[in-house]
């Protein structure tokens, strides 16, 4: 499966820097999209960011918010089955 995810990334993060900058809104979802298949599915696409975030403070501080929010999010899940869970 991994040598299937790898290159549809890629051709993902290809679309998507291609059509960043035309006025239909898929570039930017393109893009992350295939940022998020290869830091799933390669090592070195996840050491790789790893040592950007390293070397950038702003990166490691962007990346820290999104934990942070997604932790958050996921909490709020868990409330929200178990508040559900109790309802019924």
């Amino acid at each position: 499966m991994k040598w299937l995810m790898i290159p549809i990334g890629l051709s993902a993060l290809l679309a998507g820097s291609v059509t960043f900058w035309l006025p239909i809104p898929i570039g930017l979802p393109l893009l992350l999209f295939g940022l998020y298949l290869l830091l799933k599915h390669s090592t070195v696409a996840r050491r790789t960011m790893a040592g950007a975030l390293r070397k950038s403070p702003k990166a490691k501080a962007v990346y820290r918010k999104v934990q942070a929010l997604k932790k958050a999010a996921s909490e709020k899940a868990r409330l929200l089955q178990k508040r559900r869970a109790n309802t019924f």
